[in-house]
């Protein structure tokens, strides 16, 4: 019951904003209609312009001042990142602010990839914001970039804020990110990477969680994972003491496996 009494509540304000609203516009067109009139009959017609650009300009500045700024669609990007972007002033009127360069400043916004900002009767502005996806981590010089689907790098902060997401390494690696990554979701290999190389822009190496390295060939590398994505299946192999598994050549696997040293009692 109380969640609804406070429903009727706000209708019922904005019910009476919307009609104080009504009431400001008859008042000034009749204004209008009455004074520039006159003032036109005296062939004032100069006065008459800058008196209802006045009247006009303290009318929207009063009455539709921003009093609510909702965003949406924002995940990777903190809410005050886009308020300071805005360079909203305190009282300023929803029909003055530069809606192309507020757009031009979010656009600049790291991980943005489109947004929207709409003026609403309430005196209220809706931003709606479509982020970048990130879908890798780009390892260059000790340096962290954030690859997004689209390819865009990106730079951020705080890298750890992403490590879950898998690390590339390779010239050019943020070009083909999207080839590699779709043949891991189908082989379900994905859940098993650690970090992806690509050896001079032709073909790939993939480092899994578990310190194992596989050598995938220049050409046919899908079917060269869905083999041994096949033989794991049945013999669970990437789970034994392996350090790599080169599978350059397609007439052969090579298993490389993890020699321990001896332990020898004095």
């Amino acid at each position: 019951m109380q969640k609804l009494a406070l429903k009727r509540n706000e209708t019922e304000n904005n019910y009476l904003i919307k009609n104080k609203k009504i009431i400001y516009l008859l008042i000034i067109t009749i204004f209008f209609t009455i004074f520039g009139y006159k003032l036109i009959e005296n062939k004032n017609l100069e006065i008459s312009k800058k008196i209802e650009k006045f009247f006009l300009l303290s009318f929207f500045t009063s009455q539709f001042k921003i009093e609510k700024i909702q965003i949406s669609g924002i995940e990777n990007i903190k809410e005050r990142t886009i308020l300071k972007s805005l360079n909203i002033e305190q009282g300023s009127s929803i029909y003055k602010i530069d809606l192309k360069n507020m757009h031009k400043n979010l656009k600049n916004i790291n991980f943005v990839s489109k947004a929207t900002i709409e003026r609403k009767f309430n005196n209220t502005l809706k931003i709606n914001i479509i982020e970048k996806k990130p879908v890798g981590i780009l390892q260059k010089n000790n340096n962290y970039k954030i690859i997004a689907s689209d390819g865009s790098l990106i730079d951020v902060q705080d890298i750890y804020e992403f490590s879950h997401l898998p690390i590339f390494v390779g010239k050019n690696v943020e070009k083909k990110v999207n080839e590699i990554l779709s043949l891991l979701d189908e082989t379900g290999f994905k859940k098993f990477i650690w970090s992806v190389t690509l050896i001079n822009e032709r073909r790939w190496n993939l480092n899994l969680k578990n310190g194992i390295t596989i050598l995938l060939p220049e050409k046919q590398f899908s079917l060269s994972l869905k083999k041994i994505n096949n033989l794991n299946k049945k013999h669970n192999f990437l789970a034994s003491n392996l350090v790599e598994i080169d599978l350059r050549d397609k007439n052969k696997i090579i298993f490389q496996p993890l020699i321990k040293p001896l332990n020898i009692v004095q």
